[in-house]
């Protein structure tokens, strides 16, 4: 079982990106990570034919249903950042688990040279659901209304991430978002009410329920990479060496001049099939400059390459 949250010590600064270590975190490994156990009627799309568990709290039970996901973004950071961007955490309705794991130091994803995001992939059986659901009751996650977790201006500090949590189960469909998770613990730094300081300690204790070792995960392999191309901001020094060839049949010029009014300023096209573990093998080894060219173009691009989770079919908003 799944210990009980517990309000973290508020003396303690925590860093707002709670990375995983090796060991569990709570309790975690508690839950039973068991591929192939439990799973629903579905219809061919993914999506759940079924409401719920005879028992427990209902949830949707699709391939393709977002039961509980955990995301980050915004603050201060490269737009290159956002656009790579995935949930650390997304429980799917038959019980799939996706989960980003920490880039190694030196990776090219830890440089920001454009490599997709590293996934992993594990499965809860329907024990587990309930019990991580019960957690998120208990948070008071599941509860009706908003949850005032204080803004910038109460936490004390500017250019944050906010961590966004959202639920489907019982009768809630919720979105929980907290900026600056994590900060805002030390006394004086900031103006948050008791009441914000202990709802945001529950987000928080939920959030760390989704990390931890996952027994049993996998390298989870995407069907489908959304591919976003922007025009090359320098030429690269001799020292950086030749930009690297991308792999794609789709013109990188007409990419780049499609993203060219876009607020983020990239153009987006998706790669799925056999070309997909060719492209994820190739940006994880990029030159040194960081840049790319198509297979027969001389002009050099900003590329990034995104995996699509199973609830999503185009380029990401």
């Amino acid at each position: 079982m799944i210990a009980r949250l517990r309000e973290p010590n508020r003396h303690r600064r925590r860093p707002t990106v709670i990375m995983r270590t090796s060991a569990p975190l709570l309790a975690l490994a508690a839950i039973a990570l068991v591929a192939g156990c439990g799973g629903a009627d579905q219809t061919a799309s993914g999506t759940s034919t079924a409401a719920a568990p005879a028992a427990g709290i209902a949830h949707p039970t699709g391939a393709r249903d977002v039961v509980v996901r955990v995301a980050s973004g915004g603050g201060f950071v490269a737009v290159e950042a956002n656009l790579a961007s995935l949930p650390s955490y997304t429980l799917y309705g038959d019980g799939t688990v996706i989960r980003t794991v920490a880039a190694p130091a030196g990776s090219a994803l830890a440089l920001g040279a454009g490599a997709a995001p590293q996934l992993e992939t594990g499965h809860l059986d329907e024990a587990a659901v309930q019990e991580l659901l019960s957690q998120a009751e208990r948070a008071g996650l599941l509860a009706p209304g908003a949850i005032d977790y204080g803004d910038m201006g109460s936490v004390g500090v500017a250019d944050m991430p906010t961590t966004t949590v959202t639920l489907a189960a019982g009768d809630a469909k919720v979105s929980r978002d907290a900026y600056g998770l994590g900060a805002g613990e030390v006394p004086g730094g900031h103006s948050l009410t008791a009441a914000q300081q202990a709802d945001r300690a529950a987000l928080s204790g939920f959030v760390a329920l989704t990390e931890g070792t996952l027994p049993d995960a996998k390298p989870y392999v995407p069907e489908r990479v959304a591919v976003f191309v922007a025009p090359g901001l320098s030429q690269p020094q001799p020292s950086d060496g030749e930009p690297a060839t991308l792999p794609i049949g789709a013109d990188l010029a007409t990419l780049s001049a499609a993203g060219a009014g876009s607020a983020a300023g990239f153009g987006c096209t998706v790669v799925e099939g056999a070309a997909v573990p060719k492209l994820l093998a190739v940006t994880a080894r990029p030159s040194a400059s960081g840049l790319w060219r198509g297979p027969r173009g001389k002009e050099t691009y900003r590329v990034v390459v995104r995996p699509l989770l199973p609830d999503e079919t185009g380029c990401p908003a």
